[in-house]
């Protein structure tokens, strides 16, 4: 099992290293670095490659989570990989299409959604202390949603925003 593992942990560690080092590499005009990891830069808008890392070690930890601890411990997990990374994604909104970060957002919202949902139906779980957990971490989400939205009104009728 732990031999599984090794190629998505390798494939993370290349994209690290690709996010980590391209400034350098296009401060040099390395374009053969360009050309050999354009299936993973074209993807976002510039200067925010890390944001792929990001994106990649999400999937590497939804993968992986299932494997540990009982069902409170994963979907906890779940949630706390799910939340923040719905946060970075709807404020930075770093996808090179504004149809992808729809989709991004929109899907992360439903995912953390079914988990707060899922969590509910735990075998092992105690009803009080899932409730407040779920209550608090929809409030959490929502709250994030509004204020967004607050900020890219402010940005865009606001101070230096256009009319």
């Amino acid at each position: 099992a732990l031999l599984s593992m090794i190629p998505p942990a390798l494939f993370l560690v290349v994209v690290v290293w690709v996010s980590w080092t391209l400034p350098r590499k296009v401060a040099t005009g390395n374009t053969a670095f360009l050309n050999m990891f354009k299936w993973f830069l074209f993807r976002f808008r510039p200067g925010m490659q890390w944001y792929g890392a990001l994106h990649t070690a999400r999937n590497f930890l939804i993968a992986l989570l299932p494997a540990l601890g009982g069902e409170n411990f994963q979907v906890l997990l779940l949630q706390g990989v799910t939340l923040p990374m719905l946060i970075v994604g709807a404020y930075r909104m770093p996808w090179s299409t504004l149809l992808a970060n729809v989709l991004d957002v929109t899907t992360l919202c439903f995912l953390t959604a079914l988990l707060t949902i899922f969590a509910l139906f735990a075998q092992e779980a105690d009803p009080n202390v899932l409730g407040m957990i779920s209550v608090a971490l929809v409030c959490i989400m929502f709250a994030s949603i509004a204020s967004f939205i607050a900020v890219g009104f402010y940005e865009r009728f606001g101070r230096g925003g256009r009319t």
